[in-house]
């Protein structure tokens, strides 16, 4: 679901990075499925990509 919004936005690893605060390997691997998405970064997609927090829930890592 990430990886289709970044794409749907432009957005690339480092922008990401930059304006999440998330490093640039953690948001490459979980752009290429191999890794999910850790609750603390929740917020962050969320404020980045102007989404609700749920929206990105099904890919949080449990």
């Amino acid at each position: 679901m990430l990886f289709g919004r970044s794409a749907a936005y432009s957005a690339q690893a480092a922008d990401l990075a930059r304006a999440t605060g998330i490093s640039g390997e953690t948001i490459s691997a979980i752009l290429a499925g191999k890794r999910r998405i850790a609750l603390t970064h929740v917020p962050k997609f969320a404020a980045f990509f102007d989404l609700p927090m749920h929206y990105f829930i099904d890919e949080v890592e449990g």
